[in-house]
């Protein structure tokens, strides 16, 4: 149920996901719970980073974050508002998936759920 109530009405925090993880670990298989959750929490962090580097372009910080910023461009090619709602897109389908999935899992009859 927190997967389908982050995924619907997110907000984009690993730290929200990380009182998921003991929850996620008993429904999938350990190497999927590895990649999945992994992956979750990379691309949280992404979209935290690439929303404070479009905040720091904005042009009242920019005197303020100019060595940020000249870090970032020397790494990112890309504007970091297409970033931004890149790694949202990806996250939302990543959350959305998750959902459906641990979903199906947990309506299996009880003695298939964990027999792995």
């Amino acid at each position: 149920m927190w997967l389908w109530v982050f995924a619907l009405f997110y907000e984009i925090g690993s730290e929200y996901y990380m009182m998921l993880v003991p929850l996620l670990m008993v429904v999938l298989n350990p190497r999927l719970a590895v990649g999945v959750l992994g992956g979750m929490l990379s691309i949280a962090w992404a979209i935290s980073f690439f929303q404070g580097v479009e905040m720091a372009t904005a042009p009242e910080a920019i005197e303020r974050k100019a060595a940020f910023i000249r870090l970032y461009n020397a790494i990112f090619p890309f504007d970091p508002g297409t970033m931004h709602t890149l790694s949202v897109a990806v996250f939302v389908l990543l959350i959305f998936w998750l959902a459906a999935y641990v979903t199906k899992e947990l309506l299996r009859p009880g003695d298939q759920v964990l027999a792995r």
